[in-house]
């Protein structure tokens, strides 16, 4: 190693590539939700899937939130139930099927949110199960790289078919005893 390399790496305060974190941290999850992918949560209605990612949200303070819905379900005092700041969040509503990827792709593109929560109930499709193609799913994830922002899509019934570019799948289901949202991973792709 040449010395200008050494003298620069003593500076204190020099960000050194290993020391980026490349997972949020996340309680719930040994490593976290990782960063620049493409995540699907899933679970039946009333399972704990919006309350797990707003755990994660508390937990991550820093982090600028877009949630895209098809309807806005999500209440937004439950962030503030949490301390989530509503200024770190911004809310959209499409008014079409496809102004959801295209709000998603500008926001990815702004660099300016860390996450994107998206409804996969906006993109079902009434003739099959599958919700995403697999190119719009590409397409997401390289954005997500990109911008290095973590994509979460939420669901009913985890994706199956031509899932390949999301990186971890978790199910949600709540407690019997506790009633608090148990995970269970379904897939981790290189995140684990």
């Amino acid at each position: 190693m040449n010395s200008a390399l050494i003298a620069l790496k003593s500076l204190p305060g020099l960000i050194q590539p290993s020391a980026i974190p490349e997972h949020f941290p996340f309680s719930l999850l040994n490593r976290g939700f990782p960063k620049s992918s493409l995540i699907e949560v899933s679970g039946a209605l009333g399972s704990g899937k919006t309350e797990v990612i707003l755990q994660c949200l508390k937990e991550n303070p820093s982090l600028q939130v877009a949630w895209i819905e098809e309807e806005l379900t999500i209440y937004p005092c439950s962030f503030l139930q949490k301390n989530i700041a509503l200024e770190r969040v911004l809310f959209a509503v499409p008014t079409q099927e496809k102004d959801a990827l295209w709000i998603a792709h500008q926001v990815l593109r702004s660099q300016t949110f860390q996450v994107v929560v998206l409804s996969q109930s906006l993109f079902q499709d009434s003739s099959s199960s599958q919700f995403f193609d697999e190119t719009e799913l590409r397409r997401l994830q390289l954005l997500a790289q990109r911008s290095q922002a973590l994509v979460i899509l939420i669901s009913e019934e985890p994706t199956r078919e031509k899932s390949w570019p999301i990186s971890l799948q978790i199910h949600v289901s709540r407690c019997i005893q506790t009633d608090a949202p148990e995970i269970e991973i379904i897939k981790a792709k290189g995140c684990l």
